[in-house]
């Protein structure tokens, strides 16, 4: 098993789909896009035809419907279509919610070929390197989960967000063991804290984004590298591309997002060096609500647990969702529709390594990214790409003021946030302990409200304790 790649650069990015990114996306190759004639009904019992559009738009009021149920009804409204629910369960959350947004943006597809809005830096990146057109979100549920699927290639069992500590191995784990070295970057409080293993685990560590350029100047990234975004506009704007974000930023977090995906690539870039020993992962975590016109395939199940509350097998997979894979080793202008979910990116990690055993069933059956893109020879004359110019960023906390409202998956991680402070000790058995103290439990409610978690004194004290 050949070793392609001395370092291998993920960064995932919040809730889009995979059409609503690129389905009008003008490429040079052939890919499963939009023609423009794909709608949905308005209702179960409004036959409106909800035509996909194109719109310069990167939020919606309310935020689109992801929960499992919801999702199931996206993907089959029960009326004979395939992916006919997206605009009946957008309406049928507005009215509970409220919002000022039309059905018609459920449907909306960011438009890539205007210069400067959103998304033209992933659309230019898309058309230079590999498209991946058939790559879906692991689960038909909320972020969470699917973030889960990246790290241990199970949920353990969820397909909504369920906020406790997880103890299933993780990639990082199995790396370790057989020598390799691994790093999460991060700018704020991460997801991957929910995974406590991890503090204690050798041969790699937590450690601030404002780290990663050093890294790779430096020639010193580690073997695997996870980015998580800035999902707090802690001293800043956040820029994990959440939909939700963007109701009270307008288009700053999209563009702060697009500008992270510049900035990683073009750093790299500049150490050729790295670059050419080096794969580069642009993901989502799922698709946010968004549309998408491909049916989700099945899967093969990760393990033998079911969801309680649906008896879900995790057999399906969820919504398509934007990937791009970024190398000097890879074809250029390519698209790549081999079926891949987030378990395909562990099946690549661990392989690329020399690693030949699983975590789950789920990543053993899963396809490597890295096998059918490979191309024999290095290119040396990539270009950078110009990052958007953006507007002054905030000093403040997103929820410190009353007038603010977080997102759920911003509250999921204030809640994270402070039971990691609940359970934290420098004794590894203790905070296992801690942890059944909890009893593993949901988080939320449980603990402080979401506004009077201290994220930063969290940080440091987290950082003083695990190095950061």
């Amino acid at each position: 098993m050949k070793r392609h790649f001395e370092h291998i650069v993920v960064l995932m990015l919040e809730n889009r789909s995979f059409d609503h990114l690129f389905g009008f996306l003008k490429h040079s190759k052939k890919f499963n896009g939009l023609t423009g004639q794909e709608y949905n009904p308005k209702t179960k019992t409004d036959t409106t035809k909800i035509f996909v559009n194109k719109s310069d738009k990167p939020y919606i009021d309310p935020d689109p419907p992801h929960s499992h149920a919801e999702i199931m009804q996206q993907v089959d409204l029960g009326l004979g279509g395939k992916n006919d629910g997206f605009v009946h369960v957008f309406l049928e959350k507005q009215k509970l919610k409220g919002g000022t947004s039309r059905p018609e943006e459920i449907m909306a597809v960011i438009d890539p070929t205007t210069p400067k809005k959103c998304g033209f830096i992933m659309a230019e990146l898309a058309k230079r390197f590999v498209l991946c057109d058939n790559y879906f979100s692991s689960v038909p549920g909320e972020t969470w989960p699917n973030r889960n699927y990246i790290q241990a290639a199970t949920s353990h069992g969820e397909v909504d967000i369920r906020l406790k500590f997880y103890t299933d191995e993780t990639v990082y784990e199995r790396l370790a063991k057989h020598g390799h070295t691994w790093q999460i970057y991060h700018d704020g409080v991460p997801q991957t804290w929910a995974y406590p293993k991890l503090w204690f685990l050798n041969n790699g560590g937590f450690r601030h984004f404002d780290h990663f350029a050093a890294d790779v100047k430096n020639d010193r990234l580690a073997n695997y590298c996870f980015i998580e975004p800035k999902h707090f506009s802690l001293g800043g704007n956040t820029n994990n591309m959440h939909p939700g974000n963007n109701s009270t930023d307008r288009d700053t977090d999209f563009k702060a997002a697009e500008n992270l995906v510049a900035y990683i690539y073009n750093l790299l870039n500049t150490n050729k060096k790295v670059f050419n020993k080096t794969l580069f992962i642009i993901t989502f975590d799922e698709h946010g609500g968004f549309y998408d016109h491909v049916e989700p395939p099945a899967c093969v199940p990760p393990d033998n647990l079911l969801n309680n509350a649906n008896q879900f097998k995790f057999n399906k997979l969820g919504i398509r969702i934007p990937t791009i894979l970024i190398s000097n080793k890879f074809k250029t202008s390519h698209v790549d529709s081999t079926q891949y979910d987030h378990s395909s990116v562990i099946k690549s990690v661990l392989e690329n390594f020399g690693i030949t055993t699983s975590l789950t069933a789920r990543d053993k059956n899963a396809n490597n990214l890295i096998e059918p893109n490979i191309l024999q020879r290095k290119k040396n004359n990539l270009e950078e790409v110009e990052p958007h110019i953006l507007a002054a960023t905030k000093s403040h906390v997103r929820g410190a003021s009353q007038h603010e409202v977080l997102n759920e998956f911003q509250k999921d991680l204030m809640e994270l946030a402070a039971n990691v402070d609940q359970v934290m000790d420098p004794d590894y058995e203790q905070v296992m302990t801690n942890i059944k103290v909890l009893n593993q439990g949901l988080v939320r409610g449980s603990t402080k409200s979401a506004n009077a978690v201290d994220i930063k004194a969290v940080e440091q004290k987290f950082a003083a304790m695990y190095g950061g």
